[in-house]
């Protein structure tokens, strides 16, 4: 398909193969489980990117992360599943602009990344189903019988839990809901490093 594109002098094309094999590279790797923020953030800046050239002006994103937190680790893959969950679902019956936002930042000790649209926002059945499969995930991974195929096999929120779950033990933050003016977040956050010995408040 690159090939296509220089044959056909179509930069566009070019750069599409490109994202998708560095996507795909990135995603694909085994030698690690995790990654730095820095990472995560520039696999999710290629998927928004390609997304882009799909939705053209129907998509409209920004990433605004501290630089203090780019070292931290985390589960790989868990930031672009957020952005493609908010894609995917949170305009399924909407014909507006998607906004998608990401803001990373430290507060109080800890690093936080939060992940934000201006979509329908999590309907209140399906915040329930959540909030009740991440209980029942929690006692999945803390019980004495794990059943692995269901903590960390599938996609989704509820498979991003349980890896940062598995990644920090009770170290972390997970948090989903609605804004007051519209749209859903997501809010992860862990024990920042960057930070230690430093003054802590932000």
């Amino acid at each position: 398909m690159s090939n296509k594109g220089v044959e056909n002098n179509d930069d566009e094309i070019c750069e599409i193969c490109e994202g998708i094999a560095s996507m795909l590279r990135y995603s694909t790797s085994t030698l690690e489980r995790s990654a730095s923020i820095r990472d995560e953030i520039e696999h999710l800046s290629k998927y928004l990117s390609l997304m882009k050239k799909r939705f053209e002006h129907r998509l409209v994103f920004n990433i605004d992360i501290d630089n203090t937190i780019i070292g931290e680790k985390v589960p790989k893959i868990i930031l672009q599943q957020v952005a493609e969950n908010s894609i995917e679902h949170g305009f399924r019956n909407l014909r507006k602009v998607m906004e998608i936002r990401i803001r990373g930042y430290v507060d109080a000790g800890y690093w936080y990344i939060e992940i934000t649209d201006n979509g329908e926002g999590f309907k209140p059945e399906i915040s329930q189903r959540l909030q009740e499969s991440i209980k029942k995930m929690e006692r999945e991974l803390t019980g004495d019988s794990l059943q692995t195929g269901y903590a960390i096999g599938g996609m989704g929120l509820i498979n991003i839990y349980g890896r940062l779950k598995l990644f920090f033990k009770d170290n972390f933050v997970f948090e989903l809901g609605n804004k007051p003016q519209g749209g859903a977040f997501v809010l992860i956050g862990g024990e920042s490093h960057s930070v230690k010995g430093k003054d802590r408040d932000v």
